[in-house]
């Protein structure tokens, strides 16, 4: 069974295998090049007037300054992994929106890893250059 069969498509999804596709490549390019502090390449990931809205934060709006937001976590961190996993993918004319989850490791300056878990929301713009990201809204919920 491919990862593809896991992935929950909502009865009114027009989500396609090439959508779940673009998901997955998109989520592997950004574990990829969030591990290898690439800015540019993860940057150039999201749609130019992309929105963030990461947990305990004002909202990050545009791809300069989700690169700076990245510039700044990179900074704090010696080193960053993230797996992210679409739990739910729904395809919507132009633009594709998913459920997901995801664990996120990093170690800061001179301090222990931590690792932390979440879930959010996502919306994908098809463009001429692939899928983008344009909204990604995500949350860390309270321990146990």
């Amino acid at each position: 069974m491919n990862s593809r069969d896991l992935i929950k498509r909502t009865h009114s999804s027009t989500a396609s295998d090439e959508d779940i596709k673009a998901v997955e490549d998109f989520l592997a390019k950004e574990s990829e090049f969030l591990g290898k502090k690439d800015l540019d390449d993860l940057s150039a990931l999201y749609t130019e007037d992309a929105v963030m809205l990461p947990p305990y934060s004002e909202a990050v709006q545009g791809r300069e300054a989700i690169k700076r937001f990245r510039e700044h976590q990179f900074s704090v961190f010696d080193c960053i992994e993230q797996k992210a996993e679409a739990l739910e993918v729904v395809g919507m004319g132009d633009v594709v929106a998913i459920r997901y989850t995801y664990t996120f490791r990093g170690q800061q300056k001179g301090q222990a890893a931590t690792e932390s878990r979440g879930r959010g929301v996502a919306l994908f713009k098809r463009t001429f250059e692939g899928m983008k990201l344009h909204w990604d809204v995500w949350n860390n919920p309270p321990s146990p």
